[in-house]
């Protein structure tokens, strides 16, 4: 079985320049758990979870009031909180070597790229899924 199999074909993307307040949004409406970042030129340039969303989150102005924290959130960029150029799989990799990569590098989610394009994302929650014997998708 290869990632085409089980990816998700359409990403939500967010730009760098984008604020942390807006990625925590984008997640939330979108209900994913990973953005993939784009640079001015349309590239990608990075991904952010929901977990270094929360972990930005967490400054010294979360303890405050809510105002305090919102304003916070609205200051810092998305590329200050994401993963820099991420670890990327080939469309005809193996489910397998996906799962390899996220093992090694401790990281939960791929985005499937060809021709140097974002085309697709791979999660652990789709491996998981390839485990447990859930019919594949359909890219």
């Amino acid at each position: 079985m290869n990632i085409v199999d089980i990816m998700t074909p359409k990403v939500v993307a967010i730009h760098a320049q984008d604020n942390l307040s807006k990625a925590c949004c984008v997640l939330e409406d979108a209900g994913v758990r990973h953005l993939i970042v784009i640079d001015a030129a349309g590239r990608l340039a990075g991904i952010v979870s929901d977990r270094d969303c929360k972990l930005a989150v967490q400054s010294p102005y979360s303890v405050y009031d809510q105002e305090t924290a919102e304003t916070f959130a609205e200051r810092i960029l998305v590329e200050k909180i994401m993963t820099p150029t991420p670890e990327c799989i080939d469309p005809m990799s193996s489910v397998q070597e996906a799962a390899y990569i996220m093992l090694d590098k401790h990281i939960s989610a791929l985005p499937v790229t060809q021709d140097g394009n974002v085309i697709g994302i791979v999660t652990s929650t789709d491996l998981l899924g390839v485990l447990a014997g859930k019919p594949e998708t359909t890219a």
